[in-house]
């Protein structure tokens, strides 16, 4: 079982609900630049914890996104590159 934060929710709570993209940043500085209707669109859980105790580093890494995969594919801009492993950064895109 997985918790957290929607990212929207998250964004918003950090000044950021009005940015038209994020980039998140990996742990190997890999990068994704993720539209803004991603995460208004369908819900994206930023999971902290799982099953009640924290993600590991070596296992998920500090921060894991959770999709809705279905909503997910039904976004015309949806893409296996807004996927990202081991987040370290979520920021406002430039």
């Amino acid at each position: 079982m997985f918790e957290g934060i929607l990212l929207k929710d998250l964004l918003e709570a950090n000044g950021l609900g009005d940015v038209e993209a994020i980039k998140v940043t990996a742990e190997n500085d890999y990068q994704v630049m993720i539209p803004r209707s991603i995460w208004q669109e369908t819900d994206v859980l930023v999971a902290t914890r799982v099953d009640g105790k924290p993600h590991s580093r070596r296992a998920r890494g500090p921060i894991q996104f959770v999709i809705d995969m279905e909503g997910y594919k039904a976004l015309e801009v949806a893409s296996e590159d807004h996927l990202v492993w081991m987040v370290s950064k979520i920021e406002a895109a430039n």
